[in-house]
């Protein structure tokens, strides 16, 4: 199942999880997919394809429709039979769960044999985080949500935010891990306005140079299989 990493990490700088999601769902041609903590993710032009039914699970009220089911995953059963789905996707939800082991556990229930789970979420195995000591200062996080004029809704608590947690996470619940791609850089994560960006940007050529082992990529796409 991947017990060796080198095998199925790759780390690619300018990789659009998107496009490859959206290239992914077309190849395997899934029936049914789960969208979980899916938000206004089903209204996304990249998961308009046709011949496949989304379905999205969240415990936001206001994103509940048709196909959208009222779940807080990480207190609740998922309100669909086993085996019902064939694929299932959960974009930046991991870092929102509080009971993670819970959330793959209904996954897997959900999902046929053979089916895929992909998920995209935050890596705290970086630079920003790994300055642990300069997170309590300064509210990183806080900071970014500013300059990007928006706010948190729901609670982060990163208990499945890299690889080693991923790896024993699917292990517990006997998920075989396909890849693990991990992308982004600091200066997205921190910054949205173009002169700190440039700022950030050479920052970061630094941090490349001199302590490269840091890995400053921000988020890791996963795909597993039941």
């Amino acid at each position: 199942m991947g017990d060796n990493q080198n095998s199925i990490v790759t780390n690619k700088k300018n990789f659009q999880f998107k496009t490859s999601l959206r290239n992914f769902l077309k190849k395997i041609k899934p029936k049914r997919v789960l969208s979980i903590a899916c938000g206004k993710e089903l209204e996304s032009s990249y998961l308009k394809i046709n011949g496949i039914e989304f379905w999205g699970i969240d415990k936001d009220l206001s994103v509940i429709s048709n196909n959208v089911k009222f779940c807080d995953v990480d207190k609740q059963k998922f309100p669909f039979p086993d085996s019902f789905f064939d694929a299932a996707i959960c974009i930046f939800g991991i870092e929102h769960f509080n009971n993670p082991k819970k959330v793959f556990k209904e996954v897997r229930r959900v999902l046929k044999n053979e089916g895929k789970f992909i998920f995209v979420t935050t890596n705290t195995n970086n630079l920003i985080f790994s300055l642990f000591w300069l997170q309590k200062i300064i509210n990183i996080r806080k900071i970014w949500l500013r300059l990007r004029k928006s706010r948190e809704k729901f609670k982060v608590y990163y208990k499945a935010n890299n690889i080693l947690k991923i790896v024993k996470l699917c292990k517990q619940n006997k998920f075989r891990i396909k890849k693990i791609i991990v992308f982004g850089q600091i200066c997205g994560y921190i910054s949205t306005h173009p002169n700190l960006i440039k700022i950030m940007s050479s920052f970061e050529e630094k941090i490349y140079k001199f302590i490269y082992q840091l890995r400053p990529t921000i988020y890791m796409l996963t795909e597993v299989s039941k």
